[in-house]
């Protein structure tokens, strides 16, 4: 009887059970794994070396080092520096390749504690790149992150990188800090990795110290990159509340074609620039109207930064003559702006952001302004445009009056409303707002008020010299707000 035929489908099901399975396994254990059979080797390893985060045992794995040699560092720590024992030869290049052919994300952090007594000599990666194959070193790295605090362990970090990386995640560092002064290694950037679409870039201080290198970097070839869809500077969490000094020249030129895929944008400055950046044509690029998506401009409240006292003129503020430029790009899903002070909008001009903007998921529109005496233009007749022309809409936030009769009435209610936000609108009569909201929202739509940050918000009052009875509103407001929360649930 001829041998049962194997079914190919039924192999490849073990196949992902078996990477399933090994996927738990510590790398001591998946080093096991790999000498049980072919099979077991070529998922184990593939595991194993996906991604590294240690660099002595990446290229002890190509040559064999020598006895580290014992000098010291920083605060007197003694560091072991590492050597190779010989040169390179071309059956160790061979042999290395059935590893860093699997490696897809590398992760080198100076700081960590597998790295602060382990130095590898600068030799290793002269000879490295002396030496390689065409290929290059990590032939199919996809993410490089690379965070040091000594320029010339930054300068390392070249001989790893080529064109088939997509995602660079460096510690900046100025280039008057560098020993080597006439290796640029901003321009690199974008000279070995011209496809790169994520580009993440740390600092430790100020960012004006490091101004002129990341303005640099885009001349130097990065805003051309044709694949380029986000640069983000540091996080949020990292960066502290900033420095209002940082932001005090905010006046980008960008060239026509600069970032021709990007997708996210998002900045803070001061508001005459931020407004001049927003409403000039020529400083945002043509490319942007068929790319962006997401675009964040932030004036947070600040303790550090005081209110304007008193409050700008209305006519003095943001309106929809700010905001049309913006309109040009129509692939907006998402869109956040916030300053101070309650901006200078009508009910109508929310047709104009609706109809511009069709795709929008998360439309952020300053909810949370400093309270004034005089109500916002903003009704809840504001709402009504969203629903009719943003069926993807998923979270909306508006600065209103919701005591002022609505300027128009529902016509259909949203489809996909998950969350409003209405800061510190003023509201004194719950069951009325409840009642319309109860046709425009569905019971599950989550009513938000409040301020995400009150403390910061309560400092700056405080520091701007508001002590009136704004503060009272601010709480009256509040319980009429959680009314309408519960009311419009149970209406609903």
């Amino acid at each position: 009887m001829a041998p049962r035929a194997r079914n190919p489908r039924s192999l490849g099901e073990v196949t992902e059970l078996i990477a399933i399975i090994l996927s738990f396994l510590d790398n001591r254990s998946l080093a096991r794994s790999a000498r049980v059979s072919r099979k077991w080797s070529e998922i184990a390893l593939d595991i194993l070396w996906r991604e590294v985060d240690d660099l002595h045992r990446l290229f002890s794995t190509l040559c064999p080092f020598a006895k580290p040699m014992k000098k010291m560092g920083e605060g007197g720590r003694m560091l072991q520096s590492f050597k190779y024992k010989r040169n390179i030869s071309k059956q160790d290049w061979q042999r290395f390749a059935r590893y860093s052919t699997r490696v897809r994300r590398l992760v080198f952090n100076e700081r960590s504690p597998k790295y602060r007594t382990k130095v590898i000599d600068n030799s290793v990666f002269f000879l490295t790149s002396q030496t390689r194959p065409l290929a290059g070193i990590l032939p199919n790295l996809q993410t490089f992150v690379w965070h040091v605090h000594n320029p010339d362990t930054q300068l390392q970090s070249m001989s790893l990188m080529h064109e088939c990386i997509r995602a660079f995640d460096v510690q900046i560092l100025p280039r008057g800090s560098h020993s080597t002064q006439e290796i640029d290694f901003i321009w690199q950037i974008g000279a070995r990795m011209p496809n790169l679409t994520h580009l993440t870039l740390r600092r430790r201080g100020p960012v004006r110290e490091l101004e002129k290198d990341i303005c640099r970097l885009h001349h130097g070839g990065v805003s051309r990159l044709k694949d380029l869809q986000e640069i983000a500077l540091t996080g949020p969490d990292e960066g502290g509340m900033g420095d209002s000094t940082d932001v005090v020249g905010f006046s980008p030129a960008l060239q026509d074609g600069a970032f021709p895929v990007l997708r996210r944008l998002s900045f803070s400055a001061l508001l005459p620039a931020a407004t001049e950046f927003i409403e000039s044509h020529s400083s945002l690029p043509s490319s942007l109207d068929s790319t962006l998506v997401e675009l964040t401009v932030d004036f947070i409240i600040c303790p550090t930064v005081p209110l304007t006292v008193p409050a700008p003129d209305m006519d003095a503020r943001p309106s929809i003559a700010t905001f049309r430029p913006l309109f040009a790009c129509r692939r907006i899903t998402s869109f956040e702006f916030r300053w101070d002070y309650p901006l200078h909008l009508q009910d109508d001009d929310m047709e104009e952001f609706s109809l511009a903007w069709p795709g929008l998921e998360h439309l952020m529109l300053n909810s949370e302004a400093v309270i004034e005496f005089t109500s916002s233009a903003l009704t809840l007749g504001a709402l009504v445009p969203f629903a009719n022309h943003c069926p993807r809409l998923r979270h909306l936030g508006l600065y209103l009056n919701a005591d002022a009769p609505p300027s128009r009435m529902v016509d259909q209610p949203f489809r996909s409303l998950q969350k409003l936000s209405v800061g510190a609108s003023s509201i004194t009569a719950a069951d009325a707002v409840a009642l319309f909201l109860s046709q425009l929202c569905s019971p599950i739509c989550q009513i938000v008020s409040g301020l995400r940050w009150p403390d910061a918000y309560g400092l700056a009052l405080d520091n701007a010299g508001i002590f009136d009875e704004r503060r009272t509103m601010i709480c009256d407001f509040g319980e009429e707000r959680g009314r309408v929360a519960f009311l419009q649930r149970e209406t609903g």
